[in-house]
């Protein structure tokens, strides 16, 4: 951690800004914070299974578990373990998808996102998922062309979605038979700790934001005064 921050004369407002480069923990704080400020701030990891690995050994050794193993990604090794006559520790079961992607949809939550795109995949890499997605729109009889997909959070500059591809999977999903999960899954506008707390107060309309630098989108479905349903992107 480099602390180029510091503390400013003022009362109010934040204007911390946070630097890393890309597949690095190495962070560096810049800007001003009042003498008040109290806060957390939040950015991902670079390495999800070395920090799970890690926060898995300090939590053993608080708990007075002496762990003298090295740390490994398996994907590091030369050749995969075997586990056939291994003694499972714990067995944790993933809760329903149709929670998963209502935190996915409701916050924008990109690593859920980016590991249920790879789980899609039967060798987990981002072009196996891409065809199956296809595979699926095209089933829909969604017209692909100009689609492209390059990973799960959409954080890649690479995708491109026509707006007519996501209009049409939106007018597909209401005769889907998880229509309701599906549907249930986008935030209501004003929902709080979601990503329309701040927009659509009050407005009947379920939608998901999209956003990177200069630009924002939003996608989704509308009810008229007449009861109607418009699905928009």
């Amino acid at each position: 951690m480099e602390n180029r921050a510091y503390t400013a004369a003022r009362r109010y407002g934040e204007a911390i800004r946070i630097e890393r480069a890309f597949a690095s923990e190495q962070v560096r704080l810049t800007g001003s914070v009042p003498a008040t400020y109290r806060g957390t701030i939040e950015l991902p990891v670079a390495n999800p299974t070395r920090y799970a690995l890690a926060a898995f050994r300090h939590y053993l050794e608080q708990a007075g578990i002496t762990v003298a193993a090295e740390l490994f990604d398996v994907d590091e090794l030369p050749a995969p373990p075997r586990y056939d006559r291994r003694h499972a520790l714990l067995v944790h079961f993933s809760p329903p998808l149709a929670e998963i992607v209502r935190i996915i949809n409701h916050q924008s939550h990109n690593f859920y996102a980016e590991q249920v795109f790879r789980t899609l995949s039967p060798d987990g890499s981002a072009e196996g998922a891409a065809r199956r997605i296809r595979a699926f729109l095209q089933r829909q009889g969604i017209d692909t062309r100009g689609l492209t997909i390059r990973d799960g959070s959409g954080l890649s500059r690479k995708n491109l979605v026509p707006p007519a591809v996501l209009g049409q999977l939106l007018v597909a999903m209401q005769h889907h038979p998880n229509r309701d999960a599906f549907v249930a899954s986008l935030p209501q506008g004003g929902t709080r700790r979601s990503t329309l707390e701040d927009r659509l107060h009050d407005v009947p309309v379920r939608a998901k934001t999209g956003s990177l630098l200069h630009v924002r989108t939003l996608s989704g479905y509308l009810t008229t005064r007449d009861g109607h349903t418009l699905a928009f992107a």
